[in-house]
């Protein structure tokens, strides 16, 4: 997670190493809504004579509050070190 400079300047690595947030198990947090995806790809999946047509202007999306969000993250290093470990 990275929240935009508050001068609106491009973000520099030093920027990018001091404000990224990483945070693990996302999908904790988005495991009640997997049915609801599901429902969602069969509704649009069905090719009956009479079926259900939703029209939308964009894809559908998780939303997941700021708190929860912000919530047990960790540093741009434990970041770093969790990818090295799951390449070792």
């Amino acid at each position: 997670m990275l929240e935009r400079p508050l001068d609106n300047k491009p973000a520099d690595v030093t920027f990018l190493k001091e404000n990224l947030f990483y945070k693990s198990n996302l999908n904790e947090l988005v495991s009640d809504v997997l049915s609801d995806i599901e429902a969602y790809e069969k509704i649009v999946k069905k090719d009956d004579d009479v079926k259900l047509v939703l029209r939308l202007k964009e894809r559908p999306r998780i939303y997941v509050e700021y708190d929860l969000m912000i919530n047990q993250t960790y540093s741009f290093s434990v970041l770093i070190n969790d990818l090295k470990n799951q390449l070792t």
